[in-house]
Protein backbone atom coordinates (compact mmCIF):
# COMPACT_ATOMS: atom_id res chain seq x y z
CA UNK A 1 0.00 0.00 0.00
CA UNK A 2 2.97 2.67 0.80
CA UNK A 3 4.46 1.42 -1.82
CA UNK A 4 1.76 1.92 -4.44
CA UNK A 5 1.39 5.56 -2.77
CA UNK A 6 4.96 6.60 -3.44
CA UNK A 7 4.68 4.92 -7.43
CA UNK A 8 1.60 7.67 -7.05
CA UNK A 9 3.70 10.69 -6.01
CA UNK A 10 5.99 9.81 -8.86
CA UNK A 11 3.43 9.35 -11.42
CA UNK A 12 2.08 12.93 -10.10
CA UNK A 13 5.54 14.54 -10.53
CA UNK A 14 6.04 13.13 -13.90
CA UNK A 15 2.52 14.69 -14.35
CA UNK A 16 3.64 17.94 -13.54
CA UNK A 17 6.87 18.01 -15.55
CA UNK A 18 4.89 16.51 -18.55
CA UNK A 19 2.33 20.13 -18.60
CA UNK A 20 5.79 21.95 -18.34
CA UNK A 21 7.66 20.13 -21.61
CA UNK A 22 4.03 19.64 -23.45
CA UNK A 23 2.49 16.55 -25.04
CA UNK A 24 5.50 15.63 -27.15
CA UNK A 25 8.00 14.75 -24.38
CA UNK A 26 5.11 12.20 -22.93
CA UNK A 27 6.49 9.60 -24.66
CA UNK A 28 10.16 10.19 -23.58
CA UNK A 29 9.24 10.77 -19.69
CA UNK A 30 7.44 7.60 -19.74
CA UNK A 31 10.85 6.02 -20.87
CA UNK A 32 12.84 7.69 -18.65
CA UNK A 33 10.21 6.76 -15.81
CA UNK A 34 10.12 3.29 -16.60
CA UNK A 35 14.19 3.12 -16.36
CA UNK A 36 14.35 4.66 -13.38
CA UNK A 37 12.16 2.46 -11.80
CA UNK A 38 14.29 -0.88 -12.93
CA UNK A 39 17.41 0.92 -11.88
CA UNK A 40 16.08 1.52 -8.42
CA UNK A 41 13.05 -0.56 -7.57
CA UNK A 42 13.88 -3.77 -6.36
CA UNK A 43 12.09 -6.99 -7.27
CA UNK A 44 10.26 -8.90 -5.23
CA UNK A 45 8.48 -12.62 -6.08
CA UNK A 46 6.10 -13.69 -3.83
CA UNK A 47 4.60 -17.35 -4.35
CA UNK A 48 1.57 -17.80 -3.50
CA UNK A 49 0.89 -20.55 -0.97
CA UNK A 50 -1.38 -23.35 -2.01
CA UNK A 51 -4.63 -23.45 -0.23
CA UNK A 52 -5.05 -25.80 2.65
CA UNK A 53 -7.90 -26.95 5.07
CA UNK A 54 -5.80 -25.72 7.67
CA UNK A 55 -6.34 -22.00 6.26
CA UNK A 56 -9.79 -22.42 6.68
CA UNK A 57 -12.24 -20.64 8.96
CA UNK A 58 -15.86 -22.00 9.80
CA UNK A 59 -19.26 -20.45 9.70
CA UNK A 60 -21.32 -23.07 10.78
CA UNK A 61 -25.25 -22.55 10.72
CA UNK A 62 -28.14 -24.46 11.73
CA UNK A 63 -30.25 -24.16 8.66
CA UNK A 64 -33.79 -24.32 10.77
CA UNK A 65 -32.53 -20.87 12.90
CA UNK A 66 -30.17 -18.56 10.29
CA UNK A 67 -32.56 -17.22 7.82
CA UNK A 68 -36.25 -17.33 5.74
CA UNK A 69 -35.29 -16.94 2.58
CA UNK A 70 -38.08 -18.25 1.27
CA UNK A 71 -42.14 -18.64 2.21
CA UNK A 72 -43.26 -21.40 0.20
CA UNK A 73 -41.17 -23.97 2.23
CA UNK A 74 -42.58 -22.83 5.69
CA UNK A 75 -45.09 -25.91 6.75
CA UNK A 76 -45.86 -27.01 10.20
CA UNK A 77 -43.78 -23.63 11.76
CA UNK A 78 -43.95 -23.83 15.35
CA UNK A 79 -42.53 -20.47 15.35
CA UNK A 80 -41.26 -20.28 19.46
CA UNK A 81 -41.52 -23.53 20.25
CA UNK A 82 -37.68 -24.21 20.20
CA UNK A 83 -38.17 -27.96 19.47
CA UNK A 84 -40.22 -27.41 16.24
CA UNK A 85 -39.79 -25.49 12.80
CA UNK A 86 -38.51 -21.95 12.74
CA UNK A 87 -38.99 -21.43 9.04
CA UNK A 88 -35.02 -20.89 8.26
CA UNK A 89 -34.04 -22.57 4.49
CA UNK A 90 -31.35 -22.60 1.89
CA UNK A 91 -32.65 -19.71 0.22
CA UNK A 92 -31.86 -17.75 3.23
CA UNK A 93 -28.22 -18.92 3.37
CA UNK A 94 -27.36 -18.17 0.01
CA UNK A 95 -28.99 -14.38 0.51
CA UNK A 96 -26.40 -13.65 3.62
CA UNK A 97 -23.53 -15.44 1.94
CA UNK A 98 -22.04 -12.00 1.66
CA UNK A 99 -22.32 -11.34 5.04
CA UNK A 100 -20.42 -14.24 6.25
CA UNK A 101 -17.60 -13.41 3.63
CA UNK A 102 -17.37 -10.22 4.45
CA UNK A 103 -16.29 -10.98 8.20
CA UNK A 104 -13.87 -13.28 6.60
CA UNK A 105 -15.31 -16.93 6.37
CA UNK A 106 -13.86 -18.52 3.85
CA UNK A 107 -15.94 -22.24 4.87
CA UNK A 108 -19.45 -23.06 5.35
CA UNK A 109 -20.72 -25.74 7.39
CA UNK A 110 -24.35 -26.64 7.48
CA UNK A 111 -26.29 -28.81 9.53
CA UNK A 112 -28.08 -32.12 8.12
CA UNK A 113 -30.19 -30.86 5.51
CA UNK A 114 -31.20 -34.15 4.49
CA UNK A 115 -34.67 -35.28 5.14
CA UNK A 116 -35.37 -36.03 8.30
CA UNK A 117 -37.49 -36.10 11.47
CA UNK A 118 -36.90 -33.05 13.27
CA UNK A 119 -35.05 -29.69 12.50
CA UNK A 120 -31.85 -30.90 13.71
CA UNK A 121 -31.49 -33.28 11.09
CA UNK A 122 -29.80 -36.09 13.21
CA UNK A 123 -32.16 -38.52 12.37
CA UNK A 124 -32.02 -38.74 8.66
CA UNK A 125 -34.54 -40.91 6.57
CA UNK A 126 -32.61 -40.71 3.32
CA UNK A 127 -29.41 -39.17 3.20
CA UNK A 128 -29.83 -37.89 -0.86
CA UNK A 129 -33.11 -36.59 -0.42
CA UNK A 130 -33.21 -32.59 1.02
CA UNK A 131 -35.89 -31.93 4.15
CA UNK A 132 -38.69 -29.98 2.19
CA UNK A 133 -38.74 -27.85 4.91
CA UNK A 134 -35.37 -26.26 3.87
CA UNK A 135 -35.87 -26.24 0.11
CA UNK A 136 -34.62 -28.44 -3.35
CA UNK A 137 -31.85 -29.75 -4.11
CA UNK A 138 -31.35 -26.97 -6.87
CA UNK A 139 -31.05 -24.69 -3.99
CA UNK A 140 -28.59 -26.57 -2.83
CA UNK A 141 -26.73 -26.85 -5.74
CA UNK A 142 -27.31 -22.59 -6.11
CA UNK A 143 -25.97 -22.36 -3.01
CA UNK A 144 -22.74 -23.88 -3.59
CA UNK A 145 -22.60 -22.43 -6.69
CA UNK A 146 -22.83 -18.98 -5.54
CA UNK A 147 -20.17 -19.91 -2.37
CA UNK A 148 -17.49 -21.07 -5.04
CA UNK A 149 -17.74 -17.89 -7.36
CA UNK A 150 -17.08 -15.98 -3.95
CA UNK A 151 -14.12 -18.12 -2.96
CA UNK A 152 -15.82 -20.25 -0.56
CA UNK A 153 -16.10 -23.42 0.48
CA UNK A 154 -19.17 -25.98 1.68
CA UNK A 155 -19.37 -28.54 4.05
CA UNK A 156 -22.28 -31.02 4.85
CA UNK A 157 -22.92 -32.15 8.55
CA UNK A 158 -23.79 -36.08 8.46
CA UNK A 159 -25.06 -37.90 11.20
CA UNK A 160 -22.95 -40.87 11.73
CA UNK A 161 -24.99 -43.98 10.40
CA UNK A 162 -24.55 -47.90 11.55
CA UNK A 163 -24.40 -48.61 7.63
CA UNK A 164 -21.07 -46.89 7.16
CA UNK A 165 -21.30 -47.48 3.05
CA UNK A 166 -24.78 -46.11 2.91
CA UNK A 167 -23.16 -42.78 4.75
CA UNK A 168 -20.03 -43.24 2.50
CA UNK A 169 -22.05 -43.53 -0.90
CA UNK A 170 -24.04 -40.63 0.25
CA UNK A 171 -21.27 -38.73 0.63
CA UNK A 172 -19.77 -39.29 -3.00
CA UNK A 173 -23.47 -38.96 -4.30
CA UNK A 174 -23.30 -34.90 -3.15
CA UNK A 175 -20.12 -34.55 -4.22
CA UNK A 176 -21.50 -35.62 -7.85
CA UNK A 177 -24.47 -33.71 -7.78
CA UNK A 178 -23.79 -30.12 -5.95
CA UNK A 179 -19.46 -30.63 -6.11
CA UNK A 180 -19.58 -30.66 -2.19
CA UNK A 181 -15.92 -29.83 -0.52
CA UNK A 182 -16.40 -31.51 2.87
CA UNK A 183 -18.26 -33.19 5.39
CA UNK A 184 -17.84 -33.21 9.09
CA UNK A 185 -19.10 -36.86 10.88
CA UNK A 186 -21.49 -36.14 14.05
CA UNK A 187 -20.67 -38.73 16.38
CA UNK A 188 -17.50 -39.66 14.08
CA UNK A 189 -15.75 -41.21 17.27
CA UNK A 190 -17.55 -44.61 16.70
CA UNK A 191 -14.96 -45.11 14.49
CA UNK A 192 -11.19 -44.80 15.12
CA UNK A 193 -9.28 -41.69 13.16
CA UNK A 194 -7.84 -44.77 10.55
CA UNK A 195 -11.08 -45.56 9.48
CA UNK A 196 -11.70 -41.74 8.27
CA UNK A 197 -8.62 -41.20 6.59
CA UNK A 198 -9.44 -44.29 4.45
CA UNK A 199 -12.40 -43.17 3.91
CA UNK A 200 -10.98 -39.95 3.04
CA UNK A 201 -8.58 -41.30 0.18
CA UNK A 202 -11.29 -42.89 -1.30
CA UNK A 203 -13.47 -39.86 -1.33
CA UNK A 204 -10.39 -38.06 -2.87
CA UNK A 205 -10.72 -40.53 -5.86
CA UNK A 206 -14.10 -38.43 -6.67
CA UNK A 207 -12.86 -35.27 -5.92
CA UNK A 208 -9.41 -34.25 -5.26
CA UNK A 209 -9.10 -32.38 -1.54
CA UNK A 210 -12.30 -33.29 -0.40
CA UNK A 211 -11.76 -33.25 3.06
CA UNK A 212 -13.64 -35.04 6.22
CA UNK A 213 -13.87 -33.58 9.87
CA UNK A 214 -14.37 -35.82 12.23
CA UNK A 215 -14.46 -35.07 16.40
CA UNK A 216 -13.57 -31.11 17.04
CA UNK A 217 -11.02 -30.62 19.59
CA UNK A 218 -13.03 -30.72 22.88
CA UNK A 219 -9.82 -30.02 25.16
CA UNK A 220 -9.47 -27.03 23.59
CA UNK A 221 -13.31 -26.44 23.86
CA UNK A 222 -12.80 -26.57 27.55
CA UNK A 223 -9.93 -24.56 28.20
CA UNK A 224 -10.81 -22.01 25.80
CA UNK A 225 -13.99 -21.55 27.88
CA UNK A 226 -12.17 -21.76 31.60
CA UNK A 227 -9.81 -18.79 30.42
CA UNK A 228 -12.01 -16.40 28.85
CA UNK A 229 -15.35 -16.38 30.62
CA UNK A 230 -14.01 -14.45 33.52
CA UNK A 231 -11.45 -12.47 33.99
CA UNK A 232 -7.67 -12.58 35.26
CA UNK A 233 -7.25 -16.60 34.29
CA UNK A 234 -4.02 -18.02 33.11
CA UNK A 235 -3.93 -18.79 29.46
CA UNK A 236 -0.98 -21.60 29.65
CA UNK A 237 -3.93 -24.38 30.34
CA UNK A 238 -5.04 -23.32 27.22
CA UNK A 239 -1.93 -22.90 25.38
CA UNK A 240 -0.51 -26.51 26.59
CA UNK A 241 -3.30 -27.96 24.38
CA UNK A 242 -2.76 -25.71 21.16
CA UNK A 243 -1.58 -26.68 18.17
CA UNK A 244 -1.86 -30.42 18.62
CA UNK A 245 -3.38 -30.77 15.12
CA UNK A 246 -3.86 -28.02 12.54
CA UNK A 247 -6.22 -29.41 10.69
CA UNK A 248 -8.59 -29.65 14.15
CA UNK A 249 -11.86 -27.71 14.27
CA UNK A 250 -11.64 -25.42 17.14
CA UNK A 251 -14.18 -23.78 18.44
CA UNK A 252 -16.11 -21.63 21.29
CA UNK A 253 -19.39 -23.34 21.35
CA UNK A 254 -21.34 -25.28 19.06
CA UNK A 255 -25.10 -27.02 18.78
CA UNK A 256 -24.34 -29.36 21.55
CA UNK A 257 -23.01 -26.85 24.27
CA UNK A 258 -23.94 -23.80 26.30
CA UNK A 259 -23.29 -20.75 24.18
CA UNK A 260 -20.20 -19.02 25.22
CA UNK A 261 -21.90 -15.70 25.79
CA UNK A 262 -24.21 -17.94 28.64
CA UNK A 263 -21.07 -19.09 30.75
CA UNK A 264 -19.47 -15.86 30.31
CA UNK A 265 -22.91 -14.22 31.98
CA UNK A 266 -23.61 -17.03 34.23
CA UNK A 267 -19.59 -15.42 35.49
CA UNK A 268 -21.08 -12.28 35.59
CA UNK A 269 -18.81 -10.88 32.88
CA UNK A 270 -20.37 -8.49 29.72
CA UNK A 271 -20.05 -11.20 27.14
CA UNK A 272 -19.14 -9.55 24.21
CA UNK A 273 -15.71 -8.13 26.27
CA UNK A 274 -15.39 -11.79 27.11
CA UNK A 275 -16.12 -13.28 23.07
CA UNK A 276 -13.60 -10.56 21.72
CA UNK A 277 -10.56 -11.81 23.81
CA UNK A 278 -11.54 -15.05 23.32
CA UNK A 279 -12.07 -14.93 19.60
CA UNK A 280 -8.41 -13.12 19.28
CA UNK A 281 -7.22 -16.30 20.65
CA UNK A 282 -9.47 -18.41 18.54
CA UNK A 283 -8.68 -16.76 15.20
CA UNK A 284 -4.80 -16.42 15.50
CA UNK A 285 -4.02 -19.96 17.48
CA UNK A 286 -3.53 -23.31 15.58
CA UNK A 287 -6.69 -24.89 14.05
CA UNK A 288 -9.55 -24.75 11.92
CA UNK A 289 -11.78 -22.13 13.66
CA UNK A 290 -15.36 -23.47 13.69
CA UNK A 291 -18.05 -20.11 14.55
CA UNK A 292 -21.12 -21.08 15.11
CA UNK A 293 -23.59 -19.17 14.12
CA UNK A 294 -24.86 -16.09 16.48
CA UNK A 295 -21.34 -15.82 17.82
CA UNK A 296 -20.66 -12.83 16.32
CA UNK A 297 -24.03 -11.24 17.94
CA UNK A 298 -23.15 -12.48 21.31
CA UNK A 299 -26.06 -14.85 21.24
CA UNK A 300 -27.36 -16.35 24.16
CA UNK A 301 -28.12 -19.09 24.97
CA UNK A 302 -28.21 -22.92 27.37
CA UNK A 303 -28.27 -26.00 26.82
CA UNK A 304 -29.62 -27.55 23.42
CA UNK A 305 -32.12 -27.06 22.48
CA UNK A 306 -31.70 -23.28 24.02
CA UNK A 307 -28.49 -22.74 22.23
CA UNK A 308 -29.92 -22.65 18.76
CA UNK A 309 -31.89 -19.68 18.80
CA UNK A 310 -33.10 -17.77 15.87
CA UNK A 311 -30.59 -15.17 14.40
CA UNK A 312 -30.72 -11.70 14.48
CA UNK A 313 -28.41 -9.63 12.29
CA UNK A 314 -28.81 -6.74 13.92
CA UNK A 315 -25.22 -6.18 15.24
CA UNK A 316 -22.57 -4.11 17.62
CA UNK A 317 -20.78 -2.60 14.77
CA UNK A 318 -17.47 -2.20 16.96
CA UNK A 319 -17.76 -5.85 17.31
CA UNK A 320 -18.45 -7.13 14.05
CA UNK A 321 -15.05 -4.94 13.11
CA UNK A 322 -13.53 -6.98 15.65
CA UNK A 323 -14.39 -10.07 13.67
CA UNK A 324 -13.72 -8.93 10.73
CA UNK A 325 -10.36 -7.12 11.20
CA UNK A 326 -9.09 -9.97 12.66
CA UNK A 327 -10.52 -12.83 9.89
CA UNK A 328 -8.71 -10.14 7.08
CA UNK A 329 -5.50 -10.54 9.48
CA UNK A 330 -5.43 -14.53 9.39
CA UNK A 331 -6.13 -14.32 5.69
CA UNK A 332 -3.44 -12.07 4.88
CA UNK A 333 -0.72 -13.50 7.07
CA UNK A 334 0.18 -16.99 6.86
CA UNK A 335 1.48 -17.13 10.26
CA UNK A 336 -1.81 -17.07 11.72
CA UNK A 337 -2.86 -20.10 10.29
CA UNK A 338 0.66 -21.96 9.38
CA UNK A 339 4.06 -22.42 11.44
CA UNK A 340 4.94 -22.35 15.25
CA UNK A 341 2.62 -21.16 18.39
CA UNK A 342 4.77 -20.17 21.36
CA UNK A 343 3.88 -18.78 24.44
CA UNK A 344 6.10 -15.72 25.53
CA UNK A 345 4.59 -14.02 28.29
CA UNK A 346 1.43 -15.31 30.66
CA UNK A 347 1.05 -13.46 33.86
CA UNK A 348 -2.23 -12.96 36.35
CA UNK A 349 -4.48 -12.82 32.80
CA UNK A 350 -1.67 -10.97 30.89
CA UNK A 351 -0.30 -12.93 27.88
CA UNK A 352 1.62 -12.78 24.78
CA UNK A 353 2.08 -15.37 21.97
CA UNK A 354 4.20 -15.12 18.99
CA UNK A 355 3.77 -17.15 15.88
CA UNK A 356 6.23 -17.85 13.05
CA UNK A 357 5.77 -19.02 9.57
CA UNK A 358 9.27 -18.76 7.18
CA UNK A 359 10.57 -15.16 7.60
CA UNK A 360 6.89 -13.71 8.67
CA UNK A 361 7.01 -13.12 12.66
CA UNK A 362 3.36 -11.97 14.51
CA UNK A 363 2.73 -11.36 18.20
CA UNK A 364 -0.75 -11.38 20.23
CA UNK A 365 -1.43 -9.99 22.74
CA UNK A 366 -4.39 -10.06 25.16
CA UNK A 367 -5.24 -8.63 28.64
CA UNK A 368 -7.67 -10.46 29.97
CA UNK A 369 -7.38 -8.80 33.26
CA UNK A 370 -9.06 -5.37 34.71
CA UNK A 371 -6.50 -2.79 34.42
CA UNK A 372 -4.27 -1.74 32.02
CA UNK A 373 -0.86 -3.65 31.78
CA UNK A 374 2.32 -2.83 30.77
CA UNK A 375 4.70 -5.89 29.70
CA UNK A 376 8.34 -5.63 28.41
CA UNK A 377 10.11 -8.01 26.12
CA UNK A 378 13.66 -7.92 26.04
CA UNK A 379 15.28 -7.56 22.36
CA UNK A 380 16.65 -11.09 22.39
CA UNK A 381 12.77 -12.08 21.97
CA UNK A 382 11.93 -9.87 18.87
CA UNK A 383 15.58 -9.47 17.74
CA UNK A 384 17.57 -6.22 17.03
CA UNK A 385 16.13 -3.44 14.52
CA UNK A 386 13.09 -4.82 14.81
CA UNK A 387 9.69 -2.93 15.45
CA UNK A 388 6.02 -4.33 16.57
CA UNK A 389 3.47 -2.59 14.46
CA UNK A 390 -0.24 -2.70 15.82
CA UNK A 391 -2.71 -4.16 13.05
CA UNK A 392 -5.59 -4.56 15.57
CA UNK A 393 -4.97 -1.42 17.19
CA UNK A 394 -2.75 1.55 14.62
CA UNK A 395 0.62 1.39 16.46
CA UNK A 396 4.74 1.38 16.43
CA UNK A 397 6.58 -0.01 19.25
CA UNK A 398 10.49 0.26 19.10
CA UNK A 399 13.16 -0.67 20.81
CA UNK A 400 13.90 1.25 24.09
CA UNK A 401 16.77 0.67 26.05
CA UNK A 402 16.93 -2.78 25.06
CA UNK A 403 13.39 -3.69 25.49
CA UNK A 404 10.14 -3.39 23.98
CA UNK A 405 7.16 -2.41 26.11
CA UNK A 406 3.76 -3.42 25.20
CA UNK A 407 0.71 -1.59 26.81
CA UNK A 408 -2.74 -2.94 26.69
CA UNK A 409 -5.86 -1.30 28.12
CA UNK A 410 -8.38 -3.63 30.04
CA UNK A 411 -10.01 -6.80 28.01
CA UNK A 412 -8.69 -5.42 24.64
CA UNK A 413 -5.89 -7.71 22.29
CA UNK A 414 -3.59 -6.38 19.87
CA UNK A 415 -1.75 -8.53 17.17
CA UNK A 416 1.33 -7.22 16.66
CA UNK A 417 3.26 -7.38 12.96
CA UNK A 418 7.30 -8.19 13.82
CA UNK A 419 9.71 -6.01 10.97
CA UNK A 420 12.75 -4.04 10.10
CA UNK A 421 12.71 -1.03 11.83
CA UNK A 422 11.48 2.24 9.67
CA UNK A 423 13.27 5.27 10.12
CA UNK A 424 14.44 7.70 6.99
CA UNK A 425 13.21 6.20 3.84
CA UNK A 426 16.70 6.71 2.21
CA UNK A 427 15.27 4.18 -1.04
CA UNK A 428 12.31 6.03 -1.77
CA UNK A 429 14.30 9.57 -1.88
CA UNK A 430 17.24 7.89 -3.64
CA UNK A 431 14.15 6.99 -5.93
CA UNK A 432 13.17 10.35 -6.50
CA UNK A 433 16.14 12.09 -6.48
CA UNK A 434 16.98 9.11 -9.50
CA UNK A 435 14.10 10.00 -11.36
CA UNK A 436 14.84 13.48 -11.33
CA UNK A 437 18.55 13.42 -12.52
CA UNK A 438 17.24 11.03 -14.95
CA UNK A 439 14.98 14.14 -16.05
CA UNK A 440 17.37 16.68 -15.49
CA UNK A 441 19.77 14.18 -18.24
CA UNK A 442 17.40 13.87 -20.43
CA UNK A 443 16.17 17.91 -20.76
CA UNK A 444 20.03 18.65 -20.79
CA UNK A 445 20.38 15.97 -24.04
CA UNK A 446 17.14 17.63 -25.30
CA UNK A 447 18.57 21.02 -25.25
CA UNK A 448 21.82 20.10 -26.98
CA UNK A 449 19.79 18.01 -29.96
CA UNK A 450 17.54 21.66 -30.40
CA UNK A 451 21.21 23.64 -30.42
CA UNK A 452 22.81 21.17 -33.10
CA UNK A 453 19.71 21.70 -35.63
Amino acid sequence: MRFALKIGIIFLQLEVWGMRVKKIWTKELFICFCLAVILFVPVHTFAEEKREWRDEVIYSIMIDRFNNGESKNDKQLDVGNLEGYQGGDIRGIIKRLDYIKEMGFTTIMLSPLFESEKYDGLSVRNFQKVNEHFGTENDVKELVNEAHKKGMKVVFQFPYEENEQQLIDSMKWWIKEVDLDGSYVIHSEKKPRAFWDEVQKDLRKVKKGFHIMTKEDNEYYKKIVESFSKADMSVKPLYDVSGKEEEFATFLDNQETKRFARIAKENMYYPPSRLKLAITYLLTSPGIPNFYYGTEIALDGGDAPDNRRLMDFKSDEKFMQHITKLGELRQARPSLRRGTFELLYDKDGMSILKRKYKDEVTLVAINNTKETKKVSLPVSTIGEKQELRGLLEDEIIREENGKFYLVLKREESNVYKVSEETGVNWFFISLIVGVNVLFIAFLIAVKKKRSSV
